[in-house]
């Protein structure tokens, strides 16, 4: 076994650039020793107590929520409700000022527009000629 973990370095050194297919100029380059044998280099260089250098980084599996998203989300909601229904009265009250104010401003300005308007006419009848 020692001869084969011998090779498998002497192969690891040689090798370490071709042990996964990639991609090169829109070409598919394969992988210069097949996987079978990637495989049994690195159970014998795991074996033989050395370190494999060529596992590509994984990444953090994210935590698998159970349950349907509505129920997890009510409570939020409840409590989002709550805090809105406690404030009810005050934004009541703000509508309907904001409302009263609102009145007020559209009727002056309608009023305004009458009053030009009846300006107009009276000037349309003091500039008309009769014969």
């Amino acid at each position: 076994m020692a001869a084969r973990v011998f090779r498998a370095s002497q192969s690891l050194e040689e090798l370490s650039k071709g042990f996964y297919g990639c991609w090169k100029d829109g070409k598919w380059v394969r992988p210069a020793i097949s996987a079978r044998y990637r495989n049994r280099l690195r159970k014998e260089t795991l074996l033989s107590g050395e370190e494999w250098p060529y596992d590509k980084p994984r990444k953090e599996m994210k935590p698998k929520m159970k349950g349907h998203k509505c129920d997890r989300l009510a409570a939020e909601k409840r409590a989002r409700t709550e805090e809105l229904m406690k404030k009810m009265p005050q934004m009541l009250f703000d509508y309907k000022i904001n409302r009263k104010a609102w009145r007020r401003m559209m009727k002056l300005l309608f009023l305004h527009q009458k009053e030009r308007g009846k300006d107009r006419d009276q000037e349309e009848e003091g500039n008309s000629i009769t014969i």
